[in-house]
C-alpha cells in the first residue's frame, strides 16, 4: 500500500496540467480578485469632501451655525483664522465625524467663482437669514456623482453632508421656536453647547454580530477555495484511471498483481488526499498572507477546513474515476464540469452568483446542503462568522458524510470488473 502511495504521489506531482490548475490557477485568480476588490471596503468609509463655506453676515450672526460647521470640518484652524466673524461664544468643539474639507470664502459670488475655476471644489454651503444651511453643488459635480464606480465616494459623501445639514436645520427650527418663547436661553452658552452635542451626536452605534469583521470581498475568496477544492478531484481521477485495466497498460499490470485491490485504493486515496490538502493549504496561505484576507485568527481551523475539503474532493474524484466504460478524458471533463457548475451556485462568478447562492440557501436549503462547493465554502464562513464552533462542526459532518457516500459508491464499482477484451 505504501509503495502505491509513493508512486501515486510522484505521478501526481509530475502531472503538469494538474499542478497548474491546482496550484497556479487559484493563486492567479486570487491575485485578480485582490486587484479587483482591493478598494471595495473603502467605498463604505466616509471621506471629507472639499466644500466652500460662505462666511457672510448671516453666517457670522449665528454662533450655533459657526460651531456646527466647525464641528464637521477637518481644517478648523483655517476656517476660524479666515473668518471675519466675532469670536464664537461656544468654545467647546464636539467630537464628531469630519464631513467636509472646508474652504472659507467671504461671499456667495466668491464661492461661485471658486467652483468655476477649481474643479476640486464640489460645492459650497451658505447660510440664510434664519441661520439654516444649504448645500449647492456645481454642474460637474452633479455629473460626477451620477457615476457608478469612480464617483461612489463623492455620491456617498454628498448624501451624508446633505443629511447632516437637513438634521441641523430641523434642530435649528426647534431652537427658534424655543427662543421665541424663552429668549434668555439663546444667550446661555451652555444651551448652545447642549444643542451642538445633540446636533452632532450619533444616533446609531456600530455593533458586530459576527466573530470577526470580515473584508467585503472575503466571500469571493471563499467561493474560490470551493472551486479549487473541486478542481483537485483530478488528482484522484487520474490515479484511479491508472489502476483500471481497460484504461492503461499500468492498470492492466496492477489488476494482475497479487496486491489486493483495497490496498491499492487506500494508497491512491491517501496520496491524492495529501496532494489536495497541500494545494488548498497553499491557496489559503496565499489568500491569508499575501491578499490579506483574514480568517479571524482561526488559522488552525482554516487548515482543518482544507483537509476536510480535500477529503471530500478526493472521495468525489475516486467516485468519478471509478465510473465504468468511460475514458480518462471523459472522466476529467466530468470533474471539471462539476467544479465549474457547482461553483456557480456557491457564488464564485460575481455579485449575481452571490445573490443566487443566497436565494438558494434561503428558499431551497436542501439544494445548498447537497452542493459540495457550497459546503466547502461554508466551512470558511463558519470559522469567520460564528463565535461558536458548532456550525463549523455541523458543516464538517456534512462534508465527511458526503465523502463517505462517495467512497462507498466507488468501492462498489471498483470491487469487481469484467472486460470483454483488453
Amino acid at each position: 500500500m505504501w509503495q502505491t502511495f509513493l508512486i501515486t504521489m510522484k505521478t501526481n506531482l509530475r502531472e503538469k496540467s494538474a499542478l497548474f490548475w491546482l496550484f497556479v490557477f487559484p493563486i492567479a485568480l486570487a491575485t485578480m480578485f485582490n486587484g479587483m476588490f482591493a478598494n471595495l471596503g473603502e467605498a463604505y468609509d466616509i471621506h471629507p469632501q472639499p466644500i466652500a463655506v460662505v462666511q457672510d453676515r448671516a453666517y457670522c450672526a449665528n454662533p450655533f451655525t459657526q460651531t456646527f460647521i466647525t464641528a464637521i470640518s477637518r481644517n478648523t484652524q483655517q476656517l476660524e483664522s479666515s473668518s471675519a466673524c466675532a469670536p464664537n461664544t461656544v468654545q467647546q468643539r464636539p467630537q464628531t465625524q469630519t464631513l467636509i474639507d472646508a474652504h472659507p470664502v467671504a461671499t456667495t459670488h466668491e464661492a461661485i467663482d471658486l467652483l468655476k475655476h477649481d474643479d476640486g471644489i464640489l460645492g459650497y454651503i451658505q447660510t440664510n437669514t434664519k441661520g439654516e444651511l444649504s448645500l449647492t453643488i456645481s454642474a460637474s459635480t452633479a455629473i460626477k456623482a451620477e457615476g457608478i464606480q469612480d464617483a461612489s465616494d463623492v455620491h456617498t459623501g454628498l448624501s451624508i453632508i446633505n443629511t447632516a445639514l437637513a438634521s441641523f436645520n430641523q434642530i435649528l427650527q426647534g431652537v427658534t421656536a424655543v427662543g421665541q418663547q424663552n429668549p434668555q436661553l439663546l444667550a446661555n452658552p451652555q444651551f448652545h453647547e447642549q444643542l451642538i452635542k445633540r446636533a452632532t451626536a450619533s444616533v446609531t452605534h456600530e455593533v458586530t454580530l459576527t466573530n470577526f469583521k470580515p473584508e467585503e470581498a472575503a466571500r469571493f475568496f471563499y467561493a474560490l477555495l470551493g472551486m479549487a477544492a473541486l478542481m483537485s478531484m483530478s488528482f484522484a481521477i487520474n490515479a484511479v484511471a491508472l489502476c483500471q485495466a481497460n484504461l492503461s497498460a499500468l492498470g492492466l499490470r496492477r489488476s494482475m498483481s497479487p496486491q489486493p485491490k483495497y490496498r491499492q485504493l487506500c494508497g491512491i486515496f491517501l496520496a491524492s488526499w495529501l496532494c489536495c490538502s497541500i494545494a488548498l493549504i497553499v491557496s489559503v496561505a496565499y489568500i491569508r498572507f499575501v491578499c490579506h484576507v483574514s480568517v479571524g485568527g482561526r488559522e488552525g481551523l482554516a487548515v482543518i477546513s482544507c483537509i476536510a475539503a480535500a477529503f471530500l474532493a478526493t472521495a468525489m474524484g475516486i467516485l468519478i474515476g471509478a465510473l465504468p466504460n468511460l475514458s480518462l478524458n471523459v472522466k476529467t471533463g466530468i470533474g471539471t464540469m462539476l467544479a465549474c457548475i457547482l461553483s456557480l451556485f456557491s457564488g464564485l462568478y460575481g455579485q449575481f452568483a452571490m445573490e443566487l447562492s443566497d436565494q438558494i440557501k434561503r428558499n431551497a436549503p436542501l439544494l445548498a446542503t447537497l452542493n459540495p462547493a457550497q459546503q466547502i465554502t461554508d466551512l470558511f464562513y463558519d470559522i469567520l462568522f460564528y463565535d461558536s464552533v458548532m456550525p463549523f462542526l455541523r458543516t464538517i459532518s456534512i462534508v465527511v458524510g458526503m465523502a463517505v457516500i462517495c467512497i462507498a459508491g466507488a468501492s462498489l464499482m471498483l470491487r469487481r470488473h469484467r472486460y470483454a477484451h483488453l
